[in-house]
């Protein structure tokens, strides 16, 4: 039997995670959640928006499960805060890992979302509500934090740790055997060949951190 599945998030991301669960017939979408405030149309693809704070009102969350459909705004402290709120509300959170993704490890973290054509390779750890992307390689024996958001065609060589709450941009490539801490930020198309402090943003070929500049700043120009 199908797991029945409510998203939170309207927004494009959200959209991408509905048409993956569709296209893959991973579970039965019964509607989308957000909260009250942020909800403008009582409709999403033909289905019910439920307010959040009265969602178990609206659906019987013990038949249901949630996917936390948010990306990576606030140096993913947004997904993190919902989940958060998910499980003190004692829901399932769904894992949302695509039948087109290759994958040769089973620890992947609660909430995750995995999306077509990801490679993840032997001996991988993919914390809690981790979100990878379209061509996405992490090679082997790593270990990805909770509430990371690498995006599409990047790279992570063997044995490479990248931290919690990390934002890798596309086209990224990471050297092996390196050590990337918490809430880094990797711009798009960026090398990066060395361990890094956590906090900080980096740029460019090879990866530098102009001026000391802070993650939390940096995701904010995206």
């Amino acid at each position: 039997m199908k797991d029945r599945v409510v998203i939170f998030g309207t927004s494009i991301f959200s959209l991408v995670a509905y048409q993956t669960i569709v296209q893959d017939d991973l579970a039965e979408v019964i509607g989308f959640t957000l909260n009250e405030k942020y909800i403008q149309e009582p409709k999403l693809e033909g289905l019910n928006i439920y307010p959040f704070e009265s969602l178990s009102d609206c659906v019987d969350m013990r038949e249901c499960k949630i996917l936390i459909a948010l990306g990576y705004k606030n140096m993913n402290d947004n997904r993190k805060a919902v989940y958060d709120k998910c499980k003190e509300f004692g829901f399932n959170v769904f894992t949302l890992v695509s039948k087109r993704a290759t994958l040769y490890t089973t620890e992947i973290g609660e909430g995750s979302i995995i999306l077509p054509m990801a490679f993840v390779g032997p001996y991988v750890s993919i914390g809690k509500s981790v979100i990878l992307w379209n061509n996405v390689s992490i090679c082997h024996h790593n270990k990805v934090g909770d509430f990371a958001h690498i995006a599409g065609g990047t790279t992570i060589g063997g044995e490479t740790n990248i931290g919690s709450n990390c934002f890798i941009g596309m086209n990224c490539t990471f050297k092996n055997g390196i050590e990337v801490g918490d809430r880094t930020f990797v711009g798009a198309n960026s090398y990066m060949s060395q361990s890094t402090e956590g906090g900080l943003g980096f740029v460019g070929n090879p990866a530098t951190n102009p001026r000391g500049a802070k993650s939390d700043l940096m995701i904010k120009f995206l």
